[in-house]
């Protein structure tokens, strides 16, 4: 692969760097992980310098090395511009682009959506696109505040379409120029590179890098093996592992919850889970209190944000309240109602509360309530209730990291929660994302660009918030049956989303919400639910690499992902 850099009007030159084109049906970060354990199966052939790529298993370009060198100033406003020539192209590729616009022949982007938001640090995106009949050679354009990058490729073929996407020194290079300023550009042409002629072209889109990078860690179900995963923010390019191994339907663990420092986790078993056992993260092993495992029967969740040994669950009828530190049941009719969240700030928990069914799987016709916890008495008052039912189910509230509002999943049809997912219930699952002011109550508000197309299920806020050049966001993830762009998941399997939520247009009454974007750590071939975020995440202590894991490593004291 030739890589072609063009210097700014001041004639200054980029350092070099890589780019991967491939169309692996996994993530792209586990193909660049692939590569670098020289994975062979499936791989193409690499660049001059380079080497093999990934074990994509339709076939993917190989990562090369680079080359640069100075060239001539464009037109780019006086913005620094690198040219990649990638596979399905030459050095002759920039001239063949100089025909006429033709928009008879556009190009189509199906992924991502115009308008996103995306961490500086998630280092790695897909665009997938559909070109016109006829069309071979591309150009792809992303103009930046500071930087302009021009790629020139054929097509990685995927569903009767293209894709491309970028490795992380690509993306560094991109998000760097951008972090926290006004959106990335990009639009893609198309010509025929045997015989170029017109030129077709896709609509600008837009690519919003925010200020911060996301930090955190988050555990997610694995339905296929029944195993809890775990995704670490702070290394970027890792998939994402396992935590608690399952053993399928026969053995699956499944609901899940964890305290927000990440130090205790609740994990339901069997389907849907009919009993649960609270774990130490550290050491991966059931808490014990006074001899006993902490273990029952039960659905759903809670720990107290401040203080993780304050415990609710509900398998159903009645949430429970439980002290962790001794292991009694402080009171085992707390109030009708399950999937309980608490607040950051450990003084309030919200519920859905069924007026149909309220049983170990979920709810129908319910209602959203809050409930008062006094953190200096230690007693718990005014009941109230924030989102009454009106027809619509309404279930899987949780709080933003500011305790002010309640995010939330709400069936239009009063579909049951469990089903909602998807088909099962009667039809496809109807399932929205929605808001409401914690404090004030009023009128939610539709979460409209996060949830369409397709069902949404078990949203989540992410700990932090991140600055963007308007604003503020935090972040959300939800699970849905959404089509990843030209992708199809296996089996129509469920999969991990997404957006960001500036809640200052969430004060004023507007929807809040961005387009969102495919978790790039997840597995395909799995379906993928319950995302559950947590400040930090809590690692096994160790003396030496064999106390760890597979795929970890002793280091200062404690097990960590091994870099590839």
């Amino acid at each position: 692969m030739n890589h072609l850099v063009v210097a700014s009007r001041n004639r200054s030159v980029l350092t070099a760097w890589n780019l991967l084109l491939t169309a692996a049906l996994g993530v792209a970060a586990a193909a660049a992980c692939s590569a670098a354990n020289g994975s062979t199966s499936g791989a193409g052939t690499g660049g001059a310098g380079g080497s093999a790529g990934s074990g994509a298993t339709d076939g993917g370009a190989g990562l090369a090395g680079a080359s640069a060198s100075g060239g001539a100033a464009g037109s780019d406003g006086g913005n620094q511009t690198t040219v990649v020539i990638g596979p399905g192209a030459d050095a002759s590729a920039p001239g063949k682009f100089g025909g006429a616009a033709d928009a008879s022949s556009p190009i189509d982007v199906v992924y991502p959506e115009s308008g996103i938001l995306v961490p500086p640090n998630m280092n790695s995106l897909e665009i997938h696109f559909v070109p016109s009949a006829g069309q071979t050679l591309f150009e792809l354009r992303f103009e930046a505040p500071s930087l302009n990058f021009v790629v020139y490729t054929g097509c990685s073929a995927v569903s009767g379409g293209c894709v491309f996407s970028a490795d992380k020194q690509f993306w560094l290079e991109l998000a760097e120029s951008a972090r926290g300023l006004a959106p990335v550009r990009y639009t893609i042409r198309g010509v025929n590179g045997a015989s170029p002629s017109g030129v077709g072209e896709s609509t600008s889109h837009e690519l919003t890098f925010v200020g911060d990078d996301l930090t955190g860690g988050l555990y997610y179900w694995n339905a296929a093996s029944g195993s809890i995963m775990r995704y670490d923010f702070g290394y970027p390019l890792q998939t994402a592992s396992v935590f608690l191994k399952g053993n399928g339907p026969a053995d699956c663990l499944g609901c899940h919850v964890l305290s927000r420092d990440g130090t205790r986790m609740a994990v339901g078993r069997g389907m849907p889970g009919l009993s649960y056992t609270v774990y130490d993260v550290a050491t991966r092993t059931p808490l014990n209190v006074n001899g006993k495992n902490v273990a029952g029967a039960g659905s759903f969740f809670a720990f107290s944000a401040p203080d993780p040994t304050d415990f609710l669950f509900s398998g159903g009828p009645a949430i429970k309240w439980m002290d962790l530190t001794t292991g009694a049941i402080k009171n085992g009719n707390l109030t009708p109602g399950s999937m309980p969240d608490w607040s950051p700030a450990g003084d309030e928990i919200v519920y859905a509360k069924g007026g149909g069914v309220q049983g170990p799987t979920g709810v129908t016709n319910a209602s959203l309530e809050l409930l008062h916890f006094d953190t200096t008495n230690r007693v718990w008052n005014n009941p109230r209730t924030l989102v009454p039912f009106a027809g619509q189910n309404n279930y899987y509230p949780t709080f933003d990291p500011s305790g002010n509002w309640v995010l939330f999943n709400r069936s239009p049809g009063n579909h049951d929660s469990y089903e909602n997912i998807g088909i099962g219930d009667g039809g496809p699952g109807d399932g929205e994302l929605w808001m409401v002011n914690a404090k004030t109550g009023g009128n939610p508000i539709r979460l409209d660009r996060a949830t369409l197309p397709g069902s949404t299920s078990w949203p989540k806020f992410a700990p932090a918030l991140a600055s963007y050049w308007g604003g503020s966001v935090v972040w959300i993830t939800f699970s849905s049956e959404r089509a990843y762009g030209l992708r199809k998941p296996e089996n129509g399997g469920v999969q991990l989303w997404m957006t960001a939520i500036d809640l200052d247009k969430a004060q004023a009454g507007q929807d809040p919400s961005f387009p969102a974007f495919w978790l790039p750590f997840q597995d395909m071939k799995t379906g993928n639910h319950i995302a559950q975020w947590v400040t930090t995440v809590v690692r096994k202590p160790c003396a030496k690499s064999t106390d760890c894991e597979g795929g970890e490593t002793c280091a200062n004291g404690q097990c960590v992902p091994v870099i590839k």
